[in-house]
């Protein structure tokens, strides 16, 4: 007689990840399915998120920037143990939401993503969105990459606050130290 194989997934309990877990973030690739220029990590994209968050916070005049710092740091940690599953892929096998639910378990130093109000994480979605765009704007090749900003521009004009931290983001001129100083 054959066991069954148990299914650790339908046994929920809390996850607390380690320094040494979410370090591994700087391995976790994006844009598995999106052609880029470049890699990026999933590290790099939640530093980045963080950011552009912080001044979507700013143009809305919320000041919780503790709050808002945290839920972004980590709205994708838990892809350390789930990886970033591409969204057609969760949307054709039907498993975001299980998806979801198994990252709603995962927390670090006691933070979930879960634990902020709906306008903390609506900011930081809005600041995922910007950052996606941004990055392909930047490095998509291709097509299927000018595709995927498409959809993602898409969604983001839904909402005025990020349309305009998109355009800041793009229409800034980078400081650099000589113009900082106002060298000639």
């Amino acid at each position: 007689m054959e066991a069954q194989q148990r299914n650790w997934i339908d046994e929920p309990r809390e996850i607390g990840l380690t320094l040494a877990d979410v370090l591994r973030s700087s391995d976790v690739n994006r844009w598995q399915i999106v052609r880029t220029s470049r890699h990026q990590s999933v590290a790099e994209h939640t530093f980045n998120v963080m950011l552009i968050a912080l001044d979507i916070a700013d143009s809305m005049g919320i000041e919780d920037q503790p709050s808002i710092m945290k839920c972004a740091l980590m709205h994708d940690l838990p892809e350390v143990l789930t990886g970033d599953v591409a969204t057609p892929t969760k949307r054709v096998l039907g498993i975001g939401d299980r998806l979801e639910q198994i990252e709603a378990l995962i927390s670090y130093r006691g933070i979930k993503t879960q634990d902020y109000g709906d306008l903390i994480r609506h900011i930081v979605k809005m600041a995922d969105l910007v950052e996606a765009a941004h990055f392909l704007h930047h490095f998509g090749i291709g097509p299927h990459a000018q595709s995927v900003l498409d959809q993602i521009i898409g969604r983001l004009n839904k909402f005025p606050e990020a349309r305009a931290a998109f355009a800041r983001a793009l229409d800034a001129t980078p400081t650099t130290i000589d113009g900082a100083y106002g060298a000639t």
